[in-house]
């Protein structure tokens, strides 16, 4: 697989964040996940697949921010204090299969390779997009998108 560019659009994202650690990732995404979409629905509902953000490096040891999040439709006025408005940018993207999931960190090592060797700036916090349900997924289905923001020097 290799890494592709796109252009994002202007996106409003219902977002919930935690600080917390790798061992409590999933169950944070599950629980968090339902009241986003609880949420979504009185805003118009989700305009994209569910996006995870990570500012920060989590791991099993090193404890960091994760926030879930929802596209939804772009607020008009000033966003609530849960939603964020990203503006329009480029990323480098790598789509990851289910049986290629367990080792995501190998995405986001190539995708960040990939922006170093163009000399490009990495613009914003790393993210998962995921493109499918995992729990219904083959090992074959892409199911995750693994984007960097990033601009051109």
């Amino acid at each position: 697989m290799s890494v592709e560019t796109r252009q994002q659009p202007k996106t409003a994202y219902l977002i919930e964040t935690r600080l917390l650690g790798a061992d409590d990732l999933p169950d944070f995404l599950h629980r968090s996940s339902k009241r986003l979409q609880r949420k979504a629905g009185t805003l118009g509902g989700a305009t994209g697949p569910a996006t995870v953000f990570y500012p920060e490096p989590v791991t099993k040891t090193v404890d960091g921010h994760v926030i879930n999040s929802l596209p939804i439709p772009l607020p008009e006025g000033e966003p609530e204090d849960h939603v964020l408005v990203e503006d329009e940018c480029e990323m480098a993207c790598l789509k990851v299969s289910k049986a290629q999931v367990a080792e995501i960190l190998a995405a986001y090592d190539d995708v960040f390779a990939w922006v170093e060797a163009k000399n490009f700036r990495v613009a914003g916090s790393p993210r998962e997009i995921y493109l499918a349900d995992l729990n219904s997924a083959s090992d074959h289905d892409l199911v995750c998108e693994v984007a960097v923001p990033f601009v051109r020097h």
